[in-house]
């Protein structure tokens, strides 16, 4: 399967999971941005899916109370007992990131927007790249480790596409 067709099945589960309105492919970080992101010219990242709540509003304590609450939904805490700790000033819930012919530049960049962007963040990789997926994610968790990069990382997971999407589509479980 090409990505963009997995991009759109993973986006239709969760829109079945969370609502259609909160889910959002190829979402810009900018996008609908009434706080510092609105208006500038500068770098805004296109996740590839995000599930809100979003931080978008110069509000920022009452959007964080609406992702915290969502944060209680049986997915997002099946999520939380395998990251090491939640990004506490995210743009997003969950900031996914889809990955199946990158090189290790792209699959880091992948991490860092997922790390920054996502109370959550998830790269997922086909059967081909998933194991340099994992090596650079051991890679970011060094980093981490060596206060490289104290604040980044601990919020990501890793999934193969067919582990995603069977974890995913657990639906009666949630």
């Amino acid at each position: 399967m090409l990505a963009s067709g997995y991009q759109k099945r993973v986006t239709e589960i969760l829109g079945r999971v969370f609502g259609n309105q909160t889910v959002i492919p190829e979402w810009s970080v900018a996008k609908d941005a009434a706080d510092m992101f609105r208006g500038r010219r500068t770098y805004a990242p296109r996740l590839d899916i995000a599930v809100g709540p979003f931080n978008i509003t110069r509000n920022v304590e009452d959007n964080l109370r609406a992702i915290d609450s969502k944060a209680e939904h049986p997915l997002i805490r099946q999520m939380r007992t395998r990251i090491e700790s939640p990004n506490p000033n995210p743009r997003c819930l969950l900031a996914i990131e889809i990955e199946f012919s990158g090189s290790s530049k792209h699959i880091l960049g992948d991490f860092t927007n997922a790390s920054m962007m996502g109370w959550v963040g998830v790269v997922i990789g086909n059967s081909e790249n998933t194991e340099k997926i994992r090596r650079v994610g051991n890679y970011a968790a060094l980093l981490h480790a060596l206060g490289k990069a104290p604040s980044l990382f601990r919020n990501v997971l890793t999934f193969q596409d067919s582990e995603f999407l069977e974890f995913v589509s657990s639906t009666g479980r949630w």
